[in-house]
């Protein structure tokens, strides 16, 4: 599933849509890559939407939409979290193996 940032004119249904979307797409996730492609998606969003809101004039519906739309990616990245460490292996138990014959052939 693509994610595609919701459009001004769609307003708050837009908003909404986007993050039912988005939280489907989380439970979709299943390798590692996808999971770090989707947390950047959304830190880049983040960080490109509060530029836009901050380029528009303060109030106007771009600007508030920009800001939220900004606001609900840090939400989303906060709800998702980090990726969990990899597991580590358990060391396996090897006993050392003594050779019988420890003699040295002679010349």
């Amino acid at each position: 599933m693509i994610l595609k940032p919701p459009p001004v004119e769609k307003g708050t249904v837009g908003l909404a849509a986007f993050r039912a979307q988005a939280e489907v797409c989380q439970s979709s996730l299943t390798n590692r890559m996808s999971r770090k492609f989707y947390r950047d998606d959304l830190a880049k969003w983040q960080r490109l939407y509060a530029t836009l809101a901050s380029k528009r004039a303060p109030g106007s519906d771009a600007a508030v939409h920009f800001a939220a739309f900004s606001s609900m990616c840090g939400e989303l990245l906060d709800q998702y979290g980090p990726e969990p460490p990899p597991k580590m292996r358990t060391p396996k138990a090897v006993t050392p193996i003594i050779p019988l014959n420890t003699a040295t052939p002679s010349e």
